[in-house]
């Protein structure tokens, strides 16, 4: 019986054995095939095939990018980027000094705004005097008041925002010592070409 248990326990030792050698084997084809596809594909790259490219904005609020409690008096609309009388300016500039093209979107986040609904106007001009984009002030929160501009790599956007209380030909008293409070931002999206 001592044998017959002695015998099972070498053919167990050898059965063991066997599997070790086996997992052994395993590992090193597993090593060379590793080493082989990763020394391959590193070989058949080509000197600057893969690069990155990157994108950096600067952006310069000229005029802050805080608008706190400007002195509005009822107006008309302005025609024009020196049509300036009575209302609040905002001049800032975008400058792309990464490799990569983009277009940039810029908010006005309000975070107060006691006029009467409707009652606030604003217009964006670029550098050239060209409107790009007119609308209504929202009581709070975040609104786009410039979308989708393109902007080189290398580029500069110089833009003004212009902000007023619109004349009603009504008596607007109960727009007097009101306060309007917010802070402007600028972000980019790469253009994929």
């Amino acid at each position: 019986m001592t044998n017959s248990l002695n015998d099972k326990k070498k053919e167990i030792k050898k059965v063991n054995g066997y599997y070790v050698i086996i997992l052994i084997l395993s590992l090193i084809i597993m090593v060379i095939g590793i080493s082989f596809a990763y020394f391959t594909a590193v070989s058949s790259q080509e000197k600057d095939k893969t690069r990155i490219n990157t994108g950096t904005l600067i952006i310069n609020f000229t005029d802050g990018i805080e608008i706190n409690n400007p002195l509005l008096i009822p107006r008309s609309t302005p025609t024009n980027i020196n049509d300036q009388e009575y209302l609040y300016t905002n001049t800032f500039s975008v400058e792309s000094t990464g490799t990569l093209d983009q277009t940039i979107d810029i908010y006005l986040n309000i975070t107060t705004n006691q006029f009467s609904n409707g009652a606030l106007k604003y217009k964006v001009y670029n550098t050239n005097g060209q409107q790009m984009k007119e609308g209504t002030l929202t009581q709070s929160g975040d609104m786009r008041i410039l979308e989708n501009t393109y902007l080189g790599a290398g580029q500069t956007a110089e833009f003004t925002l212009m902000i007023w209380l619109q004349e009603t030909g009504t008596g607007q008293n109960q727009d007097q010592a009101k306060s309007l409070v917010g802070t402007m931002r600028a972000e980019a999206t790469q253009v994929r070409k």
